[in-house]
């Protein structure tokens, strides 16, 4: 964990796929304190979003 992070939390944890979000969630709450958990965000399909294509025009 960086060590600008320490003072706000105790683990720092990174969602390395979708799947394993239950099981990160359930051991962050059974080991207690405060976690950081990173996720990373693909913005590739926001072409999709800014074109119209996903959602409904006016």
């Amino acid at each position: 964990m960086p060590v600008s992070l320490k003072p706000i939390a105790d683990h720092g944890r990174r969602l390395e796929r979708t799947g394993a979000l239950a099981g990160l969630l359930k051991g962050c709450l059974r080991e207690g304190g405060v976690h950081l958990i990173e996720v990373p965000v693909d913005y590739s399909g926001n072409h999709k979003l800014l074109d119209g294509q996903l959602v409904c025009p006016l």
